[in-house]
C-alpha cells in the first residue's frame, strides 16, 4: 500500500477526496491541515511515496517555531500565503529521503512555477478518478 502525505489547510474540502481515494485500498493517505503537523510528518520515521500539496495556504498557519525553520529567502517566497505550498515543496526536496518523491499540487491557484520532473499540477476542483489517474502516473515514475 502506497503512503501519501496530503497537506491542505481546508480539511473539510480534502476529507471527501481522501475517503474516495482510500476506497481502492491502494493508498494510505495521511491528511494534515496545519504547518505544525506537516513538519511533524516530515521529521517522523514515516516514509511517504507521494505528497499532495495545496499551494495557497494562509500565513497565519505558521507559528514562530515553524517560521524559524525557513531561511530568509523562503520566508520571502511565502508571498503572503500565495506560494506557501511551493516553499513546502522546496523543503521536501531538501530532505535526503524525499529528493525524488513525486508531488501532486492540487490547488485553486491557476499555475505553479516549479521545474521538477516528478511533479504534477491539478486545478481544484477535479474528479477523484482523474486525481487517482495522475497519482498512479506519478507513482510509476518513482
Amino acid at each position: 500500500m502506497k503512503q501519501i502525505l496530503y497537506f491542505d489547510d481546508e480539511r473539510w474540502q480534502a476529507e471527501p477526496l481522501v475517503k474516495n481515494l482510500q476506497t481502492s485500498r491502494k493508498y494510505y493517505i495521511k491528511l494534515v491541515s496545519t504547518i505544525k503537523d506537516f513538519f511533524l510528518e516530515l521529521e517522523s520515521r514515516n516514509t511517504y511515496d507521494l505528497f499532495i500539496l495545496d499551494v495557497m495556504i494562509p500565513m497565519d498557519l505558521f507559528d514562530e517555531k515553524n517560521l524559524n525553520k525557513l531561511s530568509g529567502s523562503q520566508r520571502r517566497d511565502l508571498n503572503n500565503g500565495l506560494d506557501t505550498g511551493i516553499v513546502l515543496f522546496k523543503l521536501i526536496r531538501q530532505s535526503e529521503k524525499y529528493k525524488t518523491v513525486p508531488v501532486l499540487f492540487y490547488t485553486a491557484k491557476k499555475s505553479v512555477s516549479v521545474n521538477d520532473q516528478n511533479i504534477k499540477f491539478i486545478s481544484k476542483p477535479e474528479f477523484p478518478t482523474n486525481i487517482e489517474t495522475e497519482i498512479n502516473k506519478l507513482l510509476t515514475l518513482k
